[in-house]
């Protein structure tokens, strides 16, 4: 899988996650917090056993990335506060790239997001002003989840 590829396929991974001010740092209440529109601020991902060997590379694309890099908006979050999400990716020129709809639901500091062919799980944990979500993921198609995804949001707007 190309590294444009693979970056696309983490697009579609992404989740928005939270802003400050509705919790603690020492808990998030998701739930409470979540409802917004988001903006992917960074991705990283750490590959263990690239081609079947013990090294490892990681792979980071910031923010101002997804623009001049790879000629894209990062992927934009809307979580409502019925539990319903969308998740947006333009081209710079505004033209829909992806647009994917399903549920979210909190377990503590886990975040399910549910689509009809997907389902992903994150547990979400807060860095700075920004929300932190990370899984396992088989980011080098090697049929290992064995790779760690991690991803980090900002808050655009609040929703009620």
């Amino acid at each position: 899988m190309t590294i444009k590829k693979s970056l696309l396929l983490a697009a579609v991974l992404f989740i928005a996650t939270l802003g400050c001010g509705e919790y603690s740092d020492a808990q998030l209440n998701l739930k409470q917090a979540l409802p917004g529109m988001w903006i992917t601020s960074k991705i990283e991902v750490t590959i263990h056993g690239l081609n079947g060997t013990d090294s490892t590379l990681v792979e980071k694309v910031e923010e101002s990335t997804w623009r001049n890099r790879f000629f894209v908006h990062p992927p934009e979050y809307y979580f409502g506060s019925d539990n319903k999400y969308q998740r947006v990716h333009r081209s710079l020129a505004d033209t829909l790239i992806s647009n994917a709809r399903g549920l979210w639901n909190t377990f503590g500091d886990t975040l399910m997001l549910i689509e009809p062919d997907a389902t992903y799980q994150y547990v979400v944990s807060k860095e700075k002003e920004q929300i932190v979500f990370k899984t396992m993921v088989d980011w080098d198609g090697d049929g290992q989840n064995d790779d760690e995804f991690t991803s980090w949001q900002r808050l655009l707007r609040k929703m009620k």
